[in-house]
């Protein structure tokens, strides 16, 4: 691997880097208003916890397993985020 190679992939997210951070998923529905809501909230290895919910508009189309997904995605983004920032400001702090 070349020098530059081997800095750029120092210096990227992966989505294997977002999945290690997912330590704990915590996941469950609720029906607040006579509709479902689904909460997700994943556990980073830091401890820092990131949250989503979904609902419908009419509950017999609600899947909860579709839900959850959605979430899961939502948070997988964030952690994305998350770890860029972190990233980025290590790469500032180092200049």
């Amino acid at each position: 691997m070349t020098e530059t190679n081997y800095y750029k992939k120092q210096n990227t997210v992966t989505e294997e880097d977002v999945k290690a951070n997912m330590q704990d998923v915590y996941c469950t529905t609720l029906k607040p208003f006579d509709k479902p809501v689904t909460f997700v909230e994943v556990r980073m290895k830091n401890g820092f916890t990131v949250r989503e919910s979904t609902t419908c508009v009419d509950p017999n189309n609600y899947n909860e397993e579709i839900g959850k997904e959605i979430c899961l995605k939502r948070i997988e983004d964030k952690i994305w985020l998350l770890l860029g920032y972190a990233l980025q400001e290590k790469l500032y702090q180092n200049m």
